[in-house]
């Protein structure tokens, strides 16, 4: 491979959605490499740094959240950025802080794999998370604050 492949960590129990974007950024030029859980997701990065990780929240064996404290603690992964990609809206207050972190947040049921690759080919651009990201149809990501569900 050559040494200007970007590597992605995806980090998805889903094995459908795992397959279809790892598919989709493997065909665009990107190395792939996953963990379908919290805790298989900070034993393999504690040995590697990929260049991006895509994160899901809601994951067996410690959660996104967890992760996301993992690569923050870690000297070698903090500057790596962290894309949130789930279903999970709601996020408890006092974790908001932490995943502000991310360089940017989709919520899975409004993205599309030409959305997905256009946030991570902005991101190695050097683009802001504060910079729209657009494939030519509006797309909602996960608001910087989350407002609490109200039943």
């Amino acid at each position: 491979m050559a040494d200007d492949v970007k590597t992605i960590f995806f980090v998805e129990d889903s094995e459908v959605e795992l397959l279809a974007y790892r598919a989709v950024l493997e065909r665009a030029g990107y190395c792939v490499q996953w963990a379908k859980d919290g805790l298989e997701a900070m034993r393999l990065l504690h040995n590697i740094v990929p260049d991006l990780v895509l994160l899901d929240l809601v994951l067996p064996r410690f959660d996104g959240v967890e992760v996301m404290k993992f690569i923050g603690s870690s000297a070698k992964l903090k500057s790596v950025p962290v894309v949130i990609f789930s279903t999970n809206s709601i996020i408890d207050s006092e974790d908001e802080p932490l995943l502000e972190g991310a360089a940017k947040r989709l919520l899975k049921s409004q993205c599309t794999p030409t959305l997905m690759l256009q946030t991570i080919r902005d991101i190695f651009a050097g683009k802001k998370a504060e910079e729209p990201v657009s494939d030519g149809q509006e797309h909602k990501t996960l608001p910087r604050v989350l407002e609490p569900v109200v039943h």
